[in-house]
């Protein structure tokens, strides 16, 4: 009856580490059994397929570490190369407002010669009316020595020394 219908069934645990993953159920219509010969052959099997089944995990595992690290690194690399552009910008600024400076520079210095040639020019155009003053003035102080006042004599001595002080100043 039932006993001969079922036969023998031998029920071995997958293990991962300490937890049952899963279980293989082998199945004999004999009734005698399974000598142990049989039964390390299918525990040898649960062990392989233990080992299978922490391969694949271990895979996928590393494949989705893989995954995130690239991503990461992708990420970094897109924020390196903004950073670098970023400077290359930044260097390409610089460059510009040196060369505006140095425009600039050369403007002034320009400039600065321009005024050193008309600072020159103007002195040397003062100097000659402070020279025709000091020129008559010594003229009259020689030519009219007793006849001028003692008051015209001061005002003239007061004119040559202003006349001097403007020639040091130009």
């Amino acid at each position: 009856g039932f006993k001969d219908a079922l036969g023998s069934v031998v029920l071995t645990p997958v293990k991962d580490e300490a937890d049952i993953i899963g279980i293989i159920q082998v199945n004999k219509s004999e009734t005698q059994g399974f000598n142990q010969s049989d039964l390390d052959f299918l525990t040898n099997i649960a062990n392989i397929t233990a080992i299978s089944i922490q391969k694949v995990r271990l895979i996928e595992n590393l494949e989705e570490t893989v995954a995130a690290r690239t991503a990461q690194l992708g990420a970094e690399l897109n924020k390196s190369e903004r950073s670098h552009q970023a400077m290359l910008y930044m260097v390409e600024d610089l460059n510009q407002s040196t060369r505006e400076l140095n425009s600039e520079r050369e403007k002034l210095e320009r400039l600065n010669q321009e005024l050193e040639a008309f600072s020159y020019s103007v002195s040397h155009d003062l100097r000659a009316p402070l020279r025709h003053i000091n020129g008559y003035i010594d003229l009259l102080l020689k030519r009219f020595p007793e006849n001028l006042p003692e008051k015209a004599q001061h005002y003239l001595d007061n004119v040559v020394a202003s006349a001097n002080k403007m020639a040091v100043l130009i």
